[in-house]
């Protein structure tokens, strides 16, 4: 029976071509050449040199190339962390000490006992008897204190401490005339007062006195050198003080008449919701005196409860 002839195709050419014929035994041998390329490549294998049929040389699988690097023991250390690094030093430091001074030091203490005994007890009788003195030396200053304050309260006197933590005793009438002083000396040692010492310190040139923007330049200038904080005209909500120093506005206007003295109520209603204080500083005032009192008046009863004022004449 005669055999059944099966046909393939070249996917290049198109040519049909017999099973088992040169020709399918030459593609045979392409595709095995192909695939054995492919592997070789995969295992690192020079192609350049593997038809070399002269070597004896076997193909296998190069080896990466590794580099060699001596690890010394200072790049460990230093790779420790900082604890674990002090702690390795103190270790050493024992052990140092360990085999070579306790050995010294506990023969010298056998050697010398006896003085060792008699300094020690020297030095903490000598400590014990301090400490007892500073305790009854306390006890008796708080038992002349008691017996003071007693003495002076069978008197009818009071106590008062004031700003800086010193006592004092009076009468109650003396007592609140101290706390009355104490308080005004507090307020002026405050960032206000401070800043209205040093505006009422500044003296402009004569041509800023023209112009507010000027005076007001020129007085953020003087403001600055004691507090660097002070910025110029820093925008909060809807309000823009000219100057503004911490929690404390500065509103400069000048030359002065009546209408820009209107324009303070306002500015101020809208100033005491971000800010705890208002320093008013008026140049070049020209207004009627007997208007300006009645402004002046009206303006600190309705305000001053509100937030603390201050208007400055210069």
């Amino acid at each position: 029976m005669a055999r059944k002839r099966r046909w393939k195709v070249d996917p290049l050419t198109g040519i049909r071509y017999e099973e088992g014929s040169l020709m399918d035994l030459a593609a045979k041998a392409e595709k095995n050449f192909k695939r054995d390329m492919k592997n070789w490549m995969n295992l690192g294998i020079d192609i350049d040199n593997s038809f070399n049929f002269t070597s004896e040389r076997k193909f296998r699988k190069r080896k990466p190339t590794t580099v060699k690097r001596t690890i010394y023991e200072e790049d460990l250390f230093n790779q420790l962390p900082p604890w674990a690094r002090l702690l390795l030093a103190l270790m050493l430091l024992i052990l140092l000490f360990w085999c070579f001074a306790l050995p010294q030091l506990i023969a010298w203490i056998q050697e010398n006992w006896i003085p060792i005994l008699i300094y020690t007890f020297i030095i903490v009788f000598v400590i014990v008897s301090f400490l007892i003195k500073i305790w009854k030396d306390k006890k008796r200053r708080e038992a002349e204190k008691r017996a003071f304050e007693e003495e002076q309260k069978r008197k009818g006197l009071v106590k008062f401490v004031d700003r800086h933590g010193k006592e004092r005793w009076g009468t109650p009438e003396e007592v609140e005339r101290w706390k009355k002083e104490d308080e005004e000396a507090r307020e002026k040692e405050s960032l206000f007062y401070r800043i209205v010492e040093e505006i009422k310190e500044f003296t402009p040139a004569r041509e800023e006195l023209r112009h507010e923007y000027n005076y007001q330049l020129n007085l953020h200038g003087w403001l600055k050198r004691s507090f660097p904080q002070a910025v110029i005209e820093k925008q909060t909500g809807a309000s823009r003080p000219d100057i503004v120093i911490d929690d404390i506005a500065i509103e400069i206007k000048g030359p002065t008449g009546r209408r820009e003295l209107d324009t303070i109520a306002s500015k101020v209603l809208r100033y005491s919701n971000y800010y705890n204080g208002l320093i008013i500083v008026l140049f070049e005032l020209n207004v009627n005196p007997q208007y300006y009192r009645e402004w002046k008046k009206g303006l600190l009863e309705k305000f001053s409860k509100d937030m603390k004022i201050e208007i400055i004449e210069k």
